[in-house]
């Protein structure tokens, strides 16, 4: 499953490197392959280091499942030139993971996952120094001090290269530490703005509110409470007409009765000779 990653803030420029221009692929590109090789050229350095023989050292090593005793046994030596060479060698042995871990493997990013990481490549390691190279053993002091070294490198220089290369990741613990936005919301690039000269000329941007939408009981109701009236309207309009119709109608037969008397006086013959 993708671990989510979380786009930067509206205020956050995005970094040069996760851009989508050819400048910055390319930049991209080269930085990887750099990454890449120095990954290759370390593993060798790593394998010579702890996987060559040493047929002299047989008689004085031993196993070590004792956290912490091989450590004091450096520290207990009068050779400071010694003490440097055993534990600070076990460090820097340890500090190219935690640089280029985060780069090459972005979802090995982290202040956990990076030591983990490189505790469980450095006891596969003294393992396989243990069972197969002849005058070398399992030291767990050793794994203790790459991991430290491992730690160090990426607090140092890993943590800042990798969130140049690749997007931040979205913990369920950044609810509460930041306000992110949504990984579908847009960021503006320094790209995307407009020039000053096309701004002047748009004139001032106005913005617009989203509306607000109503909830569904209240659209329904809205809905019945229009339909009801305009039945109401349309009802009153038709008793309107129909009152009209029976006035005009009332109106003609008073007029027809009023002009039969008349008409019979005018046209009675019997009437005028008297």
């Amino acid at each position: 499953m993708p671990t989510p990653t979380s786009a930067p803030s509206p205020g956050e420029r995005t970094p040069f490197l996760q851009r989508d221009s050819w400048g910055a692929s390319l930049a991209r590109t080269v930085v990887l392959f750099v990454a890449l090789v120095c990954m290759v050229a370390f593993a060798v350095a790593l394998a010579r280091v702890t996987l060559v023989p040493s047929p002299a050292s047989t008689e004085m090593i031993h196993t070590n499942l004792e956290p912490g005793s091989s450590i004091r046994a450096y520290l207990d030596q009068p050779d400071r030139f010694s003490i440097l060479q055993q534990v600070g060698g076990n460090v820097l042995l340890g500090m190219p993971f935690g640089v280029l871990l985060p780069m090459l493997f972005p979802r090995i990013r982290g202040l956990l996952r990076v030591p983990a990481f490189t505790a469980l490549v450095m006891v596969l390691v003294e393992i396989a120094q243990g069972l197969i190279v002849e005058g070398r053993a399992f030291d767990v002091d050793d794994v203790i001090l790459n991991t430290t070294g491992a730690l160090v490198g990426y607090v140092l220089a890993g943590r800042r290269l990798g969130h140049a290369l690749h997007p931040r990741r979205h913990h369920w613990w950044h609810r509460w530490t930041r306000r992110d936005t949504p990984p579908q919301a847009m960021t503006v690039t320094d790209d995307d703005r407009p020039s000053p000269a096309s701004a002047a000329a748009a004139g001032p941007a106005t913005e617009k509110k989203p509306a607000a939408k109503k909830p569904a009981r209240k659209a329904a109701t809205e809905k019945t409470a229009m339909k009801k009236t305009t039945a109401k309207k349309t009802a009153t309009k038709k008793t309107a007409a129909k009152k009209a119709v029976t006035k005009k109608t009332a109106a003609k037969k008073t007029t027809a009765k009023k002009a039969a008397p008349r008409r019979q006086g005018t046209t009675d013959p019997g009437t005028t000779a008297g």
